[in-house]
């Protein structure tokens, strides 16, 4: 059993990073016993190695914790999932882009529609001679 100051002299962290780990992932580490001192498993290096690495990449706490509850590992407890996920991330923010440029055309919409409705609520006689607002 491996204890936080050990682990973290393992991984170049400094301790309250893995403590912040193990608090923020801890549904991917070994359960603690209660009433003892916490201890990590070798597997839970592992899981903080990919934490690190997934860090360093740039990915976000979120992403993270998607990745590690999702990614498949193979019996020595590497990640063979990672450039799959890695499109699949890709795929994702390209998607959210489209989504994002869809949302922005919804906004000019209704901006619109808003400023058709205010002229619609015109009375008759001040839209006579007037073009409706097309934006």
């Amino acid at each position: 059993m491996i204890k936080p100051t050990q682990a973290a002299k393992l991984l170049d962290v400094n301790d309250s990073t893995v403590r912040r780990w193990a608090v923020r992932f801890a549904r991917h580490l070994s359960p603690q016993t209660p009433g003892k001192p916490r201890s990590y498993t070798n597997a839970d290096l592992d899981v903080f190695r990919r934490i690190k690495e997934f860090t360093a990449s740039g990915k976000t706490l979120a992403q993270i914790d998607d990745l590690l509850l999702y990614a498949p590992d193979d019996d020595a407890g590497n990640s063979t999932g990672l450039i799959p996920w890695a499109d699949a991330i890709k795929s994702i923010e390209m998607q959210r882009a489209i989504m994002a440029q869809l949302q922005s055309q919804i906004d000019a919409q209704n901006q619109r529609l808003a400023m058709l409705e205010n002229w619609l609520a015109l009375p008759w006689y001040k839209r006579i001679g007037k073009r409706p607002p097309i934006g």
